[in-house]
């Protein structure tokens, strides 16, 4: 049987590479942990390397078709890669308006017609002494 520090680091860095997790942290949650514990135990604290966490390890492996060691396109991964792609776009989106607000913003003051809280004013805009 495979030492239990290893067949734990095994499968995280099998989940990894097939985009189920990205992060430890993602790999605690998915299998109900602490990730101090699971952190723990990948670092074989004999403490944390119990049964228990061997059997949630192996139960996780099974359901996302780890456990031969190589691991399968699964469908969750499919929707985490389509998922990234869409908050990448998304970010990008906002990032483009935000810029559209600030080119509108500076060729106003450029103008002459925009008021920006007491920063800008126009020349022609003061009364003459």
């Amino acid at each position: 049987m495979e030492d239990p520090k290893d067949y734990i680091n095994r499968i995280f860095y099998l989940a990894a590479s097939a985009g189920i997790v990205r992060q430890k942290q993602e790999f605690a949650e998915a299998l109900e942990i602490d990730r101090s514990g699971l952190s723990a135990a990948m670092n074989g604290n004999e403490k944390y390397l119990t049964n228990s966490l061997v059997k949630k390890v192996h139960r996780f492996a099974v359901a996302n078709g780890l456990e031969e060691g190589e691991p399968q396109t699964t469908t969750r991964a499919k929707v985490a890669e389509e998922d990234w792609k869409q908050q990448l776009i998304e970010s990008q989106q906002r990032t483009i308006e935000s810029q559209q607000r600030t080119i509108e913003a500076l060729t106003q003051m450029q103008v002459g017609t925009a008021y920006m809280g007491g920063v800008f004013a126009p020349k022609n805009s003061r009364p003459e002494k």
